[in-house]
């Protein structure tokens, strides 16, 4: 294997084309653009690169046409309605073919086209011209288009189509020691992640897939409401609340980069951002004095955590910063100490080091991997999920120093939503539940594999005018 082009190039995506140039996405002055290069590392050349003053953000999804005279696109903006466009690589112009998330050559003047709520067109397409002609042919539907610009579909050389069906059927349920179980509210349903409730205990903040977008919601358990707080770029996600229930704080590509933002917990004032980094800030945490936001920044290797102080002069600083993967910062509810996960030979265990001191020592509480910790709102337990999928009750004491005093395997979390990197689960005030994200019954996605599918989208494509 060869590392054609270090440290660049991002998911979403690669092509290579009939005369010998890979395409792929990567930095250009801090814009995540389209690029090519030769196989041989030599001869990079940026192709395309978004026009933030025309409200575009990334390029996803580059397939080179035949012959290798163009490049078909996704051209993602921060607000509204992607776009299919097809770039000339010898003059740089970028045609605009309509929208879509996610375009395909099927060959023969065909080009398949995904749309945001999952459904698929082909219409017929000059290659030549960079042109399309005719009505669009819807051609399928029921296909995941999940947040980040994630598109669940692939078209063989021979035809054949692969893509995953889904329907959005998660739902959030409060978990009880014991594992039982019952939905928060058995009508909510949709494509959610990363549950955190607030800290009063009557709202709960998550992340919604919704036409190839995450953003992040409020639903008021005593009213019943559900509110959008925050929605630009391709997600808005990872939420986490203020210790005073006011602001919700999340991670956005709003801006081109992976930010921490805070929206008003009522949606009644837009965002704002609270920290960046060059590597990408991807999740965080804040002190319950409303003094301090630990943050992860970097993704994809060389993940650490920095923190800083709320006011908007504060400068961050390295906090655990080693040569092993470090995320899922959280702090202790009295500020003293700080809980992480951390990637060193192949598994994961849970961390705890005092805080802000914490080069003076650190002790290692998981002892068969783990991820996800979440403190008690006492302060006196820590839990986490370990390798095996259970959820782990560490008890902990502070006196005179930190320890663990003893360990309760509570419940088997295999059915819920999980992330290895960030915590997708809350604790209720009094620490006897959890609130977690299920999968609702028989609503599990699928892989479908349909042989000869482009044979047949061509022969529908000729019978329409």
């Amino acid at each position: 294997m060869k590392t054609v082009f270090p440290d660049s190039a991002y998911g979403h995506g690669g092509s290579w084309s009939d005369d010998g140039w890979i395409y792929f996405l990567g930095l250009s002055g801090g814009m995540q653009s389209l690029m090519r290069v030769r196989p041989s590392g030599e001869s990079l050349e940026l192709i395309a690169k978004p026009d933030t003053a025309r409200n575009e953000l990334f390029f996803y999804w580059p397939e080179a046409l035949p012959g290798g005279r163009a490049v078909l696109a996704t051209l993602w903006r921060r607000r509204g309605a992607s776009d299919i466009v097809a770039i000339d690589v010898s003059t740089r112009r970028i045609h605009t073919l309509g929208s879509g998330v996610r375009a395909m050559y099927a060959g023969h003047e065909t080009l398949v086209v995904v749309q945001p709520d999952g459904s698929v067109n082909a219409v017929r397409f000059n290659p030549g011209k960079l042109t399309t002609s005719g009505q669009p042919l819807p051609v399928l539907s029921g296909v995941r288009t999940g947040g980040q610009g994630r598109i669940m579909i692939a078209l063989s050389r021979s035809g054949s189509l692969l893509y995953e069906a889904y329907t959005p059927s998660n739902r959030i349920v409060r978990v009880a020691r014991d594992g039982s179980a019952q939905a928060v509210d058995p009508g909510w349903t949709g494509a959610f992640s990363y549950a955190t409730v607030s800290p009063d205990g009557t709202r709960i903040a998550v992340a919604a897939e919704t036409n190839a977008r995450t953003d992040i919601w409020s639903k008021d358990l005593r009213s019943g409401t559900f509110t959008r707080l925050a929605s630009e770029g391709t997600y808005s996600y990872r939420p986490f609340w203020a210790s005073d229930g006011a602001r919700v704080f999340f991670v956005s590509d709003r801006n081109g980069k992976p930010a921490l933002y805070s929206v008003a917990a009522d949606g009644g004032s837009p965002p704002r951002l609270e920290r960046q980094h060059a590597r990408g800030v991807d999740e965080g945490d804040a002190s319950m004095d409303g003094k301090w936001l630990v943050h992860r920044v970097g993704s994809g290797g060389g993940r650490d955590i920095y923190v800083a102080g709320t006011s908007a002069d504060s400068a961050a600083r390295p906090l655990v910063n080693t040569e092993a993967e470090e995320f899922a910062p959280v702090l202790s509810p009295d500020g003293r100490w700080l809980a992480y996960s951390m990637y060193e030979a192949e598994r994961s265990e849970i961390y705890v080091r005092p805080f802000p001191d914490v080069g003076r020592t650190r002790w290692q509480v998981s002892r068969m991997g783990g991820t996800e910790p979440v403190w008690a709102r006492d302060g006196r337990e820590l839990f986490f999920r370990d390798s095996r999928g259970y959820l782990i009750a560490a008890q902990v004491s502070a006196s005179p120093d930190f320890r663990v005093t003893g360990e309760r395997q509570l419940f088997r979390t295999r059915d819920y939503v999980s992330d290895v990197r960030h915590r997708s689960y809350s604790v209720s005030r009094d620490g006897q539940s959890f609130y977690f994200i299920d999968v609702v019954p028989g609503h599990e996605s699928q892989l479908i594999v349909i042989s000869n599918w482009v044979t047949e989208v061509r022969e529908k494509l000729r019978a329409v005018p």
